[in-house]
């Protein structure tokens, strides 16, 4: 379950790459949250809900990106701090398929991340 996470996550990745690539053509991100939340329900069944709940808030941001209508220039920043939370959540799934009992800190930069884009992780959810 934890390559079918990783193979998502690339798969999430590629499509906000191409969202930017393509002047921020929505239809290149309309799959991504079927993707994170696939991600999430794995994590979730498999007892990583912190991690579950960094995929959570990804999703509710990309929603919400979309119906906004931000400036290039600020949802460049924006999709850059997505960036910097699926890449920790990336890392946290490499090590997780490498040893079951990573440390859960991995998660940080991905919950700063969100943070930082207005999508704290709650902190009861995720335990």
């Amino acid at each position: 379950m934890i390559a079918e996470a990783q193979a998502s996550i690339a798969l999430v990745k590629r499509a906000i790459t191409a969202y930017v690539d393509a002047n921020f053509d929505v239809a290149h991100i309309s799959n991504v949250g079927v993707s994170l939340n696939t991600v999430r329900g794995g994590l979730y069944i498999l007892g990583y809900a912190r991690a579950a709940e960094v995929v959570k808030k990804c999703s509710a941001f990309v929603a919400a990106h979309v119906q906004e209508s931000n400036s290039g220039e600020q949802r460049h920043q924006l999709l850059e701090t997505l960036a910097d939370a699926v890449i920790g959540l990336e890392y946290y799934l490499i090590e997780l398929d490498v040893s079951r009992d990573v440390n859960e800190d991995i998660l940080r930069v991905a919950e700063d991340s969100l943070l930082a884009l207005g999508y704290a992780v709650d902190p009861v959810n995720a335990q």
